[in-house]
């Protein structure tokens, strides 16, 4: 709806707007996995790795503060990126694979509300300009 109502002459400013609906969306999919007592995303691709660290990636360009990645070790009840942060390991495959903590449901909050800010901002000048 914001692409096919947005005003031909700043085509660039929606684009925030999506990045921030997109974060705000991962964060209550990183909520709902913690709710149900899933394990935390894992890298290669074990509930949803890959979206949230192409959502980090993306950030990284505008934004100051990136997701907290932890490594597994070798015990389920061992973390050597976060003392005292216990973890699901679900098999022998995981230890030593990073995985995105659920601490990062703020991160992600924050990294949306930035978009969102950035783009208001951007839709203000542009106003102005005009």
């Amino acid at each position: 709806m914001v692409e096919e109502s947005w005003p031909d002459y700043h085509p660039e400013i929606p684009e925030y707007f999506e990045k921030s609906i997109e974060g705000y969306n991962l964060a209550l999919r990183l909520w709902n996995t913690k709710l149900n007592d899933l394990a935390e995303p894992i890298e290669s691709d074990v509930n949803g790795w890959e979206p949230y660290i192409d959502y980090a990636e993306d950030y990284a360009l505008v934004g100051k503060s990136s997701l907290k990645i932890g490594v597994h070790s070798k015990r389920a009840d061992e973390c050597d990126t976060f003392p005292g942060h216990q973890h699901w390991i679900l098999s022998d495959d995981y230890p030593g694979k990073k995985f995105i903590s659920f601490d990062n449901v703020g991160v992600l909050l924050g990294m949306a509300t930035d978009y969102y800010k950035t783009g208001r901002t951007a839709l203000s000048f542009s106003k102005i300009k005009e």
